[in-house]
């Protein structure tokens, strides 16, 4: 389970609680809560936000393609490709 989730049912169980306490209809209980909940909510979207956000970076410079399309067969020397999600393609030649 993620912090997100966690925090957002711990938020939910603090709730509950409250509402069996009957200080539900407190209003300035409910207002702390909406506040509590946006502050909650904030700090869920950011986390997700920074998770999802990849920072590009130059990690190296390819300076040979070589395919082998058969195991133990002849390599065939590439000057460009395709990279495909399962791998490279070269013509009709994918690689996994």
């Amino acid at each position: 389970m993620d912090r997100v989730t966690r925090l957002a049912m711990h938020h939910y169980t603090m709730l509950n609680l409250f509402a069996e306490m009957g200080v539900a209809d407190n209003k300035p209980l409910t207002a702390a809560s909406v506040v509590v909940g946006g502050a909650l909510a904030v700090a869920a979207g950011y986390m997700i936000y920074k998770r999802l956000s990849v920072k590009k970076r130059k990690a190296g410079k390819v300076s040979k393609i070589i395919l082998y399309p058969i195991k133990s067969g002849p390599a065939l020397h590439l000057e460009s490709a395709e990279c495909t999600e399962t791998g490279l393609k070269f013509k009709d030649i994918h690689d996994r």
